[in-house]
């Protein structure tokens, strides 16, 4: 083989090296935050601003109708079992976890210059998330607080698996929130189940019994 053959070959295993880095080197990017500059973070601070705002009026929502003496007199007689932490650590966690994935939503919101999938999904989290307060504690509905605590995960969990696939940082930062939403949605699963389940099961089971009890008698 020549000496020009195996320089030919030797630039083009050299040519397809760098097109291989450049290609890890761009999908590196995609997925960190090296787009987000002071420039860039500054024309798209109003859209932070109005998360911020949601998230305070989703800490609101949640915070008033847990505080309120009544609620803590009927949360304290509602049986418990298994994961039962207490109201205020309930309270401070889901308002923490209001307030830190809100940056991360909006890195995502930059990142595409407008709303995509996975920031409406953060919209939808952050309208229902806090609705289980009222519903347990104003309506004293557990089975309608269960359904809008398995909501608010569902779309939480959609919301950090679309990030994921985006910007890894701000997926790294939901991880943690969707673990309590998920502990969260045990509770009160939990709450309904020992609270107005159990005795829908026995109020049937006793009428069957008592059904039995006169057909027997008839007989």
């Amino acid at each position: 083989m020549s000496a020009e053959k195996i320089k030919e070959i030797e630039a083009e295993m050299q040519a397809k090296i760098e097109r291989e880095n450049e290609l890890r080197a761009a999908a590196s990017q995609d997925y960190s935050i090296e787009f987000l500059d002071a420039d860039k973070a500054m024309e798209h601070i109003l859209p932070l601003l109005l998360g911020f705002i949601i998230a305070a009026g989703a800490s609101y929502i949640l915070y008033y109708c847990a505080s309120l003496p009544s609620s803590k007199s009927y949360y304290s007689k509602l049986k418990k079992s298994g994961f039962n932490p207490s109201l205020s650590t309930i309270l401070q966690v889901s308002i923490l976890g209001y307030f830190v994935l809100t940056p991360a939503s909006w890195v995502i919101y930059v990142k595409h210059d407008g709303f995509t999938w996975p920031v409406l999904a953060w919209v939808i989290h952050m309208v229902v998330a806090p609705l289980w307060s009222p519903s347990l504690f104003m309506l004293r509905e557990l089975s309608l607080a269960f359904l809008m605590t398995m909501i608010s995960t569902a779309s939480l969990m959609y919301t950090t698996y679309s990030f994921a696939e985006d910007v890894h940082m701000a997926a790294y930062i939901a991880m943690p929130i969707v673990g309590w939403n998920v502990a969260l949605t045990v509770l009160c699963g939990q709450l309904w189940y020992n609270n107005e389940m159990k005795e829908m099961l026995g109020m049937q089971t006793g009428s069957r019994k008592r059904r039995g009890g006169g057909r027997r008698k008839i007989g």
